[in-house]
């Protein structure tokens, strides 16, 4: 399961109009362009998919972002008995007049700080508030009438973070390829981001979340055996991350979960190897972000057709 709340949809292209436009002005009062997407996939192959915009009065963030409400979806931060974390509601229309409505609970099973980076060159700041947490919520698809034509129970581990853009007249036009893993006894994190030289060239993160703890190390990247995905996204065969301090992981992207023009989500085959020797091995998301693509007119009117609209479902 993925579940995104933009305060400002990336691939919207009323916003890259907007934003193209207005380069170079305050754009302190722009409108936003807020939209939320979910994804739902099982036994190998996407179940469920759906992207919607909404006007820029359906978004509400509570000044310490502990409540996020977008349309008639929503997550907050609360806690409970068995634990705290996110809680999550949506309800979204998605193609053949159906909707998904679901509940969630994202509690935080670590102890570990969330960690927050400002990274000058992509002009970014990310949070990752809950690196590792217990997942378990049930997914309903209802009819045009409001039948259940679908029910979804789900349980397993997850991860949250926050995402923005401090500069709001500046685009980050910079590849990104990042990921996260879930082993037995620990999470990997990491990113790639490549920038213009003139902004410092690329940096890459490595950030391993073990015994209540992070620790965020840079890292050296490969990339190797690239090919195209149907989208036309260059896509690595493999790529492995190592560290000064002798940590490496190995990612082999396998089987696509979402894919368009800007973006890719895939999963992956993993491999942590520690200075001590020890290994570890799971299956783990990989994204990959292509955001200049947008100056493409073509790609732009195309993918605004799979994104619903002003509470109308988008049209596949």
């Amino acid at each position: 399961v993925m579940i995104r709340f933009h305060a400002n949809y990336p691939f919207s292209a009323r916003y890259f109009k907007l934003k193209e436009t207005r380069r170079g002005s305050p754009g302190n009062h722009d409108p936003r362009f807020p939209a939320l997407s979910f994804i739902y996939r099982s036994e190998g192959t996407q179940a469920l998919h759906a992207v919607c915009e909404f006007e820029d009065g359906e978004f509400t963030l509570s000044n310490k972002g502990e409540r996020c409400l977008i349309g008639n979806s929503s997550f907050r931060i609360d806690a409970a008995e068995y634990g705290s974390g996110y809680m999550l509601a949506i309800d979204i229309p998605m193609s053949g007049k159906r909707t998904i409505k679901a509940e969630f609970e994202w509690l935080s099973i670590d102890t570990a700080p969330s960690e927050k980076m400002f990274d000058p060159g992509s002009g970014s700041a990310w949070n990752m508030s809950a690196p590792r947490a217990d997942v378990s919520g049930r997914i309903t698809v209802a009819g045009r009438y409001g039948e259940v034509q679908r029910l979804v129970h789900f349980r397993g581990t997850g991860y949250h973070d926050h995402l923005m853009t401090t500069d709001t007249n500046k685009r980050a036009d910079g590849q990104r390829c990042w990921g996260r893993v879930h082993f037995a006894d620990s999470t990997v994190v990491f990113q790639r981001f490549a920038h213009d030289e003139a902004l410092g060239g690329a940096s890459s993160d490595l950030f391993l979340i073990q015994n209540g703890s992070t620790l965020k190390q840079e890292a050296s990247y490969e990339a190797r055996n690239h090919v195209r995905d149907r989208s036309g996204l260059k896509i690595p065969r493999v790529l492995s991350l190592h560290t000064e301090d002798g940590v490496e992981l190995l990612v082999k992207p396998l089987t696509v979960i979402h894919s368009g023009f800007f973006e890719v989500q895939m999963l992956s085959d993993m491999m942590l190897k520690l200075p001590d020797g020890r290994s570890s091995h799971a299956n783990g998301l990989t994204e990959f972000i292509d955001p200049g693509r947008m100056r493409n007119p073509f790609l732009r009117w195309f993918t605004d057709l799979r994104v619903g609209k002003k509470g109308r479902p988008p049209l596949f």
